[in-house]
């Protein structure tokens, strides 16, 4: 798994002071709470072995987007690389925090499936890569464009996680497929990042 460094937001700077100016963090933050949940747009996360070609990917956080269930919440920082890539990366605190990169968001037809498919639900396992992904989880959420949780302003939409039983470098370890309350259906295949804490 890649590993995550932070110039702006690192777990391990709650043990030590800083006297830069941390660009990309909301203001008036103590140095001690500085972490990745806190960045804000402006913020450069480096991906270390991220890139394509296994260099390391450095990516401009441009917004930072809120999902939120009934009693649960995560966040998505939507960012561009160098090359004005689009990247995806979800933070979830689910007893520990787990963090994972998407570059893609494809429709539905990257899985070989059509929407007629799902009318009886989310199908057991699909096809990515020629990888098979059984599914973990189904549920649904609202999402909220740049974290703006106004009335009105949140988008409703069902999901499902699936799980490939053996990751590689090639195949990400997990995608998921999105119908959003529009009718439009997105599918994101994802791979885990470890900051190595």
């Amino acid at each position: 798994a890649a590993g995550l460094l932070i110039y702006i937001g690192y777990r391990r700077v709650k043990k030590r002071r800083s006297t830069h100016q941390l660009l990309g963090i909301r203001p008036g933050l103590d140095p001690e709470e500085l972490r990745i949940e806190n960045i804000t747009p402006g913020g450069v996360l480096q991906i270390k072995h991220g890139g394509d070609d296994g260099t390391d990917l450095d990516v401009v956080i441009s917004a930072r987007h809120l999902y939120a269930q009934s009693d649960f919440e995560w966040i998505e920082f939507q960012g561009q690389t160098g090359d004005e890539q689009p990247v995806y990366i979800t933070v979830v605190d689910d007893d520990e925090l787990e963090i994972s990169m998407s570059q893609a968001k494809y429709r539905l037809d990257a899985l070989g499936i059509t929407e007629g498919d799902l009318q009886g639900g989310w199908p057991k396992t699909v096809k990515y890569l020629n990888r098979s992904y059984k599914l973990q989880e189904e549920d649904d959420a609202t999402y909220y464009r740049n974290s703006d949780t106004s009335k009105d302003n949140g988008e409703y939409f069902t999901f499902a996680d699936y799980k490939i039983a053996r990751k590689s470098d090639e195949h990400p370890g997990s995608l998921t497929i999105e119908r959003w309350e529009s009718g439009e259906i997105q599918v994101h295949p994802s791979t885990s990042v470890d900051i190595g804490r």
